[in-house]
């Protein structure tokens, strides 16, 4: 039974698993300085890992201490064609997904795997029992079953 419950509670995660991330990307956006340090190497890291922008878009980037020394360039990890300084290039294609919606998607298509995994062993595992104990109340009531070879 403990796996039912932990197969509904993976579906009912998934609700807040986007807005979290969103949280988290925004907090290190804040400390972004495009000096080449951890941050800035993770959050440039998974905005080309995962062909995102920012939390929920690049739009929150201008609302960075990194945005708004930077008038309305955005970092170069954002950038469809990532090249140096194609940040601050006009005509510029950007990532228009988020990077909370990239993640989430991944992280949620896990979870719903995990959890119809979880929910049909747990279904399997009910079935199986039951069977059994009809089998075993049929036995006690004195019925006998042919094995077949």
């Amino acid at each position: 039974m403990a796996e039912l419950g932990l197969g509904i509670a993976g579906c009912g995660l998934r609700d807040d698993m986007e807005e979290t991330i969103d949280y988290k990307v925004r907090e290190e956006m804040m400390v972004y300085t495009g000096n080449e340090n951890e941050t800035e190497s993770d959050i440039d890291h998974l905005q080309r890992a995962f062909k995102c922008c920012g939390a929920t878009g690049r739009v929150p980037w201008r609302y960075t201490p990194w945005g708004n020394s930077h008038g309305h360039d955005y970092p170069d990890s954002c950038c469809l064609q990532y090249a140096d300084g194609c940040g601050a290039v006009n005509g510029t294609a950007f990532q228009e997904q988020g990077c909370g919606q990239a993640l989430a998607a991944v992280a949620t298509h896990d979870i719903t795997v995990f959890s119809v995994v979880l929910l049909t062993f747990t279904t399997l595992e009910m079935f199986v029992s039951t069977v059994l104990m009809v089998r075993a109340r049929l036995c006690h009531a004195g019925v006998e079953f042919d094995e077949e070879d």
